[in-house]
């Protein structure tokens, strides 16, 4: 079987952009900590059944929820390993994800369930993503961190990406060369803030000093800009919870009724 991540032979070792896929921190970087999980993702999915490649499509996908979902299905897989080596994924074509047998016995029937953030959510969440990289795609370190946060944003209207990279860079360039705000917030002034209201849009910008021997001030590919994102609403975890634990209930499936079945 090939391997499924090979190790890059380009090196790489910045982090991924807010809106980056996943997957490409798998498939391309060479800090220690990908190659570290690139080495166990590898290992999982060699003892994975997947003749028709299946899950190895879903393990490259640049979907992050299908790259995730199919991430928790391998680590069930390989935890379900440990306690019988006889665990056969999607059985007869169909549903539960895993069936454990025992000396030929089924024991055990497993579904895997993956939860993520509710869609609209996500989707305030993502256009947040875009301002992040807009901005840190747009300016280089000049001595500062800056710090965006979404205090209030009308439900239906998307961030004005134009007006907000203009707005930061007239902030940025008025500023105090670095060591002088160091100094004035050390005898307790407050650091560089600017807002910007409009249209039912409010972000916050506050820009944080680098220390003079920042590895940011010479890296090219530092990331200055983080967001501290106001999204969502009123919570109802508990009920989306119980809609996806419904759908996969185990009347979908032929099961033995003695045979224990488990939500994972």
């Amino acid at each position: 079987m090939s391997t499924l991540f090979p190790e890059p032979s380009v090196s790489f070792t910045r982090p991924l952009a807010t809106l980056e896929p996943h997957v490409v921190w798998l498939q391309r970087s060479t800090r220690p900590d990908a190659v570290a999980a690139r080495a166990r993702v590898n290992a999982w999915y060699r003892e994975f059944p997947d003749p028709q490649g299946k899950l190895a499509a879903k393990l490259v996908s640049t979907d992050n929820e299908v790259l995730h979902g199919a991430l928790d299905e391998l680590y069930v897989h390989h935890a379900l390993r440990k306690v019988e080596p006889d665990v056969r994924y999607e059985e007869g074509g169909q549903g539960p994800d895993f069936r454990v047998y025992r000396a030929g016995q089924q024991i055990l029937a497993v579904e895997v369930l993956s939860l993520f953030l509710r869609a609209d959510w996500a989707s305030e969440e993502r256009r947040h993503g875009e301002l992040t990289d807009r901005l840190n795609k747009r300016f280089r370190p000049q001595g500062y961190f800056l710090d965006v946060e979404v205090l209030h944003q009308e439900q239906g209207r998307n961030l004005p990406l134009k007006e907000l990279t203009e707005a930061v860079g007239s902030f940025l360039q008025d500023l105090p060369p670095p060591h002088v705000t160091t100094g004035a917030s050390s005898s307790g002034e407050p650091l560089h803030e600017t807002h910007f209201v409009r249209d039912g849009i409010h972000v916050r910008f506050e820009a944080r000093p680098m220390k003079l021997n920042a590895a940011s001030l010479t890296d090219p590919n530092a990331r200055i800009v983080g967001t501290g994102a106001l999204i969502g609403g009123l919570v109802d975890s508990d009920e989306r919870l119980k809609d996806r634990l419904n759908a996969k209930r185990k009347k979908r499936y032929s099961l033995d009724p003695t045979v224990p079945f488990i939500l994972v």
